[in-house]
């Protein structure tokens, strides 16, 4: 999902073969990314929520990246089988 301007959810998902990405959004309230199975990368980069931003709960077979969110997203109760670079 890019370049969205309403809340983004991500919840309860489950990506076969496939990546994940949720970047360059401005949410008005929330971005959520929460309780997903990811075979592939799950990407969170340069998103604005004017609430919240949670990565929570995912099972992800790649990396997990998040970075140059405003704000910080939560991230925890992630299992990730790859790297995890994200400012928290």
């Amino acid at each position: 999902m890019n370049n969205a301007s309403a809340a983004v959810f991500v919840n309860d998902h489950l990506v076969e073969n496939g990546n994940v990405t949720v970047e360059n959004n401005t949410a008005e309230t929330e971005i959520n990314i929460i309780a997903s199975t990811v075979d592939g990368n799950l990407t969170a980069e340069n998103n604005t929520a004017g609430a919240d931003i949670f990565i929570q709960d995912n099972t992800i077979k790649g990396n997990l990246q998040c970075e140059g969110n405003d704000p910080d997203p939560t991230v925890s109760g992630n299992t990730v089988d790859g790297t995890t670079d994200c400012a928290d």
